[in-house]
């Protein structure tokens, strides 16, 4: 906009050149370096402005060259680097003649450092041409313009030097609205005239995304492309219509914008706005998640509804739900985990801790993204977690869309029950006593009942396990699972563990054997601090034989008693050898070891031999038999086993009689005479040979050289030994041929006669050491016998049991125990010697001492885990108080008292609340003996809960207004604590005291608009137990409706003019009413009546509910008309009806009206001049 210098060539002074210049404006001043030039020489060239030349004809150059052979118009311009610069010019011929006809070379060209440059031509009408070229800028001051040629005159307009490139904007973070169901139109609002334009192509990521990653679209008429160029790939805004936008994808619930522009010297696009329509989704999902499942870990055991569990990570999945058909889909799924099966997963959480997806502009307060949950993620968890309770938790599933929209159903819902407590283990268990050799014959029990059992207070007992000698490595059972984790194990009902080779063998050593045994609940957890043990005592294992070998007997089967035997050797333990092998007929192996060598007719000793030539068998019978072979180590105490053993049958198929049967041996001697008589009976064979038996009767000092010593045809023989002594006794059959049967197993007795009259009664009896159940006996006799008392509570009138000592002495004593207490006993003493002569006492007397008792038995201060039992307890040296939640009990306090009448409190503690509970109070008295107590009850009270919150807006309320509705278990009190998200400390408590039970609702009124608030809901029980719920999330609704005004009050006055001024009378209105929320005040008024009002009063920017303004200097004796006007906080606007209302006529002050009265009055005052 300077004007140009005639002639030469631009220099780059202080008053010249641009990158662009404008030739169609005129000057707006001149300066020292532009202008015209005189030059001394003649020139050919002239240059002249005019204001209605150029492309516009708002100004522009006209160059005329003359006889010169080119005239250059150039600027001198540093452009500071060798980049490719696009150069263009327009240019109109103007030569004589030729006004308007083509541009080319040999009219006008493009001038670039000190030449022409190659020129592109192109018609843009109405005469102009525009010139373009490319160049390669420098470092340095250069030349550009136009070379004119020889007698050409031109219009030139619209010089413009810019570097080579497109020229763009775009929105490097995408526009998102997570509501999106469409995009829906594209417009703008652009300025772009002459060359000027602007284009564009869209992405649906982050601009910044779509750039770096050239994954800008365009619309093809059919489809989106990705853009290859930014010429022939781009959209005007015409061409983005409906179809075009509603094609593109919302999945990413995001757009971005890149507008490339097009310009030419001045004519520069400009971009107001841009604006893209949009279609929301307001509906919930159609679908929601089902088939929850869960597994105890992320790969761990799979879990049924209610199931325990003892992990605090555990692995939820489900389903996945579907959003509507026209929905923006599916954004993820609210979760709520807590002990509420109402939860409502789009208000609350619950235990949950931060949301792995952002809650922003939801009620949800945790949100995942998929359809599993991993809570090995520490971040999920909330502050307090799961701990062990046997109240269910839920997980409850919700699904959310990308809008917001929360499925409006019930919640899909998985239940589960959590234990990481490890259970109370049994108080003792117990080891079979004696040494054993084989591990099959060892075995140890517990306690399956009272209060020495095991026990858990959630999940249970599910079962134990064990180990010997070591408490590493794998804990064993005898059954096996996979669910909980837990293994091997016994199940509950058992109550006793006999070992087994194959389990139990490789963990038994010679000596001392420990055993471990530990309970398992049944949520996996294991009573690892209180394992129990007992030992059993292994001596070594007992010689054994291979599997399934056995005796062999040649021949199986004869018609004579002759058998051969072998078997194969028995193998030691490790350390040892075979000492001695043992055979018997017909008997198994006797269960000791000293049975077994006691007998040596019976359990014939083989020495170390594994054959036995053919022989004659004892105690074989006519038909099958059965022979045993057992085995004995050298240990110092030899190892034998009955179990060990292996055997075979054979057959006897002989005419020789059978042995007897049931051969017994008693004593008949004659003590007093030392008379030794052995009486022998039996029973007759079955199979009797030739018949007309006769039976020999064989014995033995050593049990294995047996000799005859008499025969007899009956069932019976009585033989007189020369002493008091050992014998074996053996009987022979034969029958009428002579043929003898193989002799019976052989049977052993001592005689030793007997006494045929009791001992005398030296001393007593008489009665010691009286307790309450127990009471002792003592007397003497002259000889030896032993001891027996028979009693009962009546006299002559006796009990059945006995309480005895078998022990044969002359100083008797007898405690009588289980005894009533406080009770008269009649009694009489009995002893027998040893042959059975009894003796009896006369009948005596005894009183027991009184039981303790205890009486006044209540539960008082009964709380949510804890109950005072008070009680008055007389006589006991203790009492135990036996609690549980069935009559079984399961846990026990015990309390030393004192034997005199005392009062006493015990507390109970770790209960669970609202459990009836069963208790009973056992005394013990000073021999720790128990009495049973009554069984009585008392149930704590349930710990108060919050369940079932639900928030509903109120419509049609002054401000945003919520009903909240929620249910108590128990009668609690009302209180419901709230706050906007973003401000804690503006938080506020709705209470009512009143104690309720069940239903509870309470509103709350003067919320903000279109704000998130968090609230809680709390409730506190008649001894000041609080419930507290899970905090809920939801956002008011957006304030719309105008303050109700009511109570309107116009009132008019007038006020009188003021004495001695000029002032007249003026009315004013009082105009006065009341709003339903806080809000501003106004009144607009107007003259006469109508719908017009032309003036208002000041506002009153208060917010109040009650209202006063004053409308002044009105005019009196006139009608008005007016409204009152409030606002509310969120600018909702609400008018009243329109009043109408007349100001009242003026008066005159007091002193006027006195005067005016003086002057009716009096005449000569009418002078006077107000």
């Amino acid at each position: 906009e300077r004007v140009f210098r005639r002639g030469g060539s631009w220099v780059d002074t202080s008053g010249a050149g641009a990158f662009a210049l404008s030739l169609r404006h005129a000057a707006s001043s001149q300066y020292y370096s532009v202008g015209f030039r005189c030059a001394s020489d003649s020139v050919a060239i002239s240059q002249s402005f005019s204001s209605s030349s150029g492309r516009e004809a708002t100004g522009g150059n006209s160059v005329a060259i003359g006889s010169i052979a080119d005239g250059k118009v150039t600027q001198s311009v540093n452009v500071g680097n060798t980049a490719t610069y696009d150069f263009s010019v327009y240019v109109y011929d103007n030569t004589s003649g030729s006004e308007g006809g083509t541009i080319s070379s040999s009219v006008a060209e493009l001038y670039y450092n000190g030449a022409a440059i190659s020129t592109t031509y192109a018609d843009i009408g109405s005469g102009w041409w525009k010139l373009t070229g490319s160049l390669t800028g420098a470092n340095e001051s250069r030349d550009y313009g136009v070379l004119v040629k020889q007698g050409k005159t031109v219009k030139l307009d619209d010089f413009t030097l810019s570097r080579n490139g497109t020229y763009s904007v775009y929105n490097t973070t995408a526009y998102t609205h997570a509501a999106v169901a469409s995009w829906d139109s594209f417009t703008e609002s652009v300025t772009a005239s002459g060359n000027a334009s602007v284009v564009y192509q869209l992405c649906i990521d982050d601009g910044s995304t779509c750039e770096s990653g050239s994954s800008w679209k365009y619309w093809d008429g059919d489809s989106w492309e990705t853009v290859s160029n930014t010429t022939t790939h781009t959209n005007t805004a015409a061409e983005l219509d409906q179809t075009a936008m509603q094609t593109l994808s919302v999945a990413s619930q995001e757009i971005s914008v890149k507008a490339i522009m097009s310009f030419g010297g001045t004519d520069t696009p400009a971009i107001s706005t841009l604006q893209i329509g949009l279609t929301t989704d307001t509906t919930a999902p159609v679908t929601n998640a089902s088939g929850s499942t869960m597994t105890r870990s992320n790969g761990g055991t799979s879990m049924s509804s209610n199931d325990w569990t003892s992990n605090s990570s555990p692995y939820l999945s489900w389903t996945a739900g579907a959003d509507d058909g026209g929905g923006v889909g599916l954004k993820g799924y609210c979760l709520y985990v807590g002990t509420d099966t109402d939860g409502d997963p789009a208000t609350s959480k619950g235990l949950l801790g931060s949301s792995p997806v952002s809650t922003a502009g939801s009620t949800c307060q945790f949100i995942v993204s998929g359809t599993t949950i991993d809570f090995a993620t520490a971040a999920y968890k909330g502050g307090t977690w799961l701990s062990s309770s046997s109240s269910a938790y839920y997980l409850n599933v919700k699904a959310i869309d990308n809008a917001e929209n929360i499925f409006s159903g019930s919640s899909e819902q998985f239940q589960f029950r959590f234990d990481d407590t490890a259970p109370d283990n049994m108080s003792y268990i117990s080891c079979a006593s004696g040494s054993f050799s084989n591990v099959a014959d060892m075995n140890f029990s517990w306690p399956g009942s009272g209060g020495a059992m095991a026990s858990d207070n959630h999940a249970g007992i599910y079962g134990y396990q064990y180990q010997i000698n070591s408490t590493a490595g794998t804990w064993l059972g005898t059954t096996t699972e996979s669910i909980l984790g837990v293994g091997n194990y016994i199940p509950v009902a058992d109550t006793s563990r006999t070992l087994a080779q194959s389990q139990d063998g490789g963990s038994i050593v010679s000596g001392t054997n420990v055993v471990y045994l530990r309970a398992v609940d049944a949520a996996g957890n294991i009573s690892t601090d209180t394992v129990r043990t007992c030992n059993l005592s292994y001596g070594g294992a007992a010689p054994s034989f291979a599997d399934l070998t056995e005796v062999t007997v040649t021949p199986s089967t004869s018609t004579s008693n002759s058998f051969a035997l072998s078997w194969p050797a028995a193998t030691a333990t490790s350390g040892q050898s075979v000492a001695v092998y043992y055979y018997m007929v017909n008997t198994t192996p006797p269960s000791t070891y000293a049975t077994l060598t006691g007998n040596a007719s019976t359990y014939i000793s083989n020495s170390t031999s594994t054959s036995v030539d053919a022989t004659a068998l004892p105690g074989v019978n006519k038909g099958s038999n059965t022979v045993y072979v057992v085995a004995v180590d050298d240990a110092d105490t030899p190892n034998y086993s009955p179990s060990n053993y292996i055997s075979a049958d054979f057959t006897l198929n002989s005419t020789d009689p059978d042995n007897v049967t049931a051969l017994v041996a008693s004593d008949s001697s004659i003590k007093s005479q030392s008379q030794w008589n052995v009486t022998l009976t039996w029973a007759a064979p079955s199979y009797q040979g030739a018949g007309n038996l006769t039976y020999l009767v064989h014995r033995s000092t050593d049990g294995t050289t047996f000799a005859q010593v008499g025969s007899t045809s009956g069932l019976s023989y009585v033989d007189n030994t020369p002493e008091s002594a050992l014998y074996y006794y053996k009987i022979y059959t034969q029958d009428g041929a002579d043929a003898e049967s193989s002799g019976t197993n052989a049977v052993s007795i001592t005689p030793t006669g007997k006494w045929t009259s009791e001992p005398s009664l030296d001393s007593g009896p008489a009665t010691g050491s009286i307790t309450t159940k127990k009471a002792t006996v003592t007397w003497s006799t002259s000889r030896t016998s032993d001891s027996k008392v028979q009693y009962g509570t009546s006299s002559d009138s006796y009990g059945d049991v006995e309480p005895s000592n078998s022990d044969q002495v002359t100083s008797h004593s007898i405690q009588l125990t289980g005894l009533s207490p406080g009770t008269t006993y009649y009694y009489k003493a009995k002893w027998t010697d040893e042959d059975g002569n009894t003796g009896t006492s006369d009948e005596k007397s005894f009183s027991t001492d009184p039981a303790p008792t205890v009486h006044d038995v209540s539960a008082k201060s009964i709380g949510l885990t804890t109950s005072t039992i008070e009680y008055t307890a007389k006589g006991a040296s203790k009492v135990k108080i036996y609690y549980g939640k069935t009559t079984d009990f399961g846990a026990v306090k015990e309390v030393s008292t004192s034997t005199s009448e005392t009062t006493y409190t015990t507390e109970l503690t770790g209960l669970d609340d609202g459990t009836k509970y069963y208790y009973k109070i056992n005394t013990y008295d000073s021999e720790n003996d128990e009495y049973e107590g009554t069984v009585l009850d008392f149930t704590t009270l349930p710990r108060p809960k919050i369940s079932n919150v639900r928030i509903q807006q109120v419509a049609g309320a002054a401000q945003p207004t919520v009903l909240i509705t929620w249910q108590s278990n128990t009668e609690v009190s009302s209180i419901i604590t709230y706050y906007p998200e973003s401000s804690s400390s503006e938080a506020r408590d709705e209470v009512n005291v009143e104690l309720t039970k069940g239903d509870h609702k309470m509103i709350i009124r003067g919320l903000k608009p279109q704000t998130p608030y968090l609230l809680i809901v709390k409730g506190r029980d008649k001894i000041g137990n609080e419930a507290v719920s899970d905090s809920q999330k939801f956002t008011t609704a957006t304030d719309t409706r105008p303050p109700v005004i009511a109570d309107l009050r116009v009132e008019g006055t007038a006020i009188p003019q003021t004495a001695g001024t000029a002032q007249e009378s003026v009315g004013q209105i009082v105009v006065a009413w009341n709003t339903d929320e806080p809000a501003t005040g106004q009144v607009e008024f107007g003259e006469g009546t109508g719908s017009n009002y032309s003036q208002r009063t000041q506002e009153d920017s208060n917010l109040t509910y009650n209202h006063v303004v004053v409308i002044s200097n009105l005019a009196t004796s006139k009608v008005y008309h007016l409204r009152a006007i409030s606002k509310d906080s969120a600018g909702n606007e609400g008018h009243s009806v329109d009043t109408v209302t007349i100001t009242p006529k003026a008066t005159d002050n007091a002193l006027n009206l006195v005067i005016s009265g003086l002057q009716q009055a009096f005449g000569f005052l009418g002078g006077l001049k107000q």
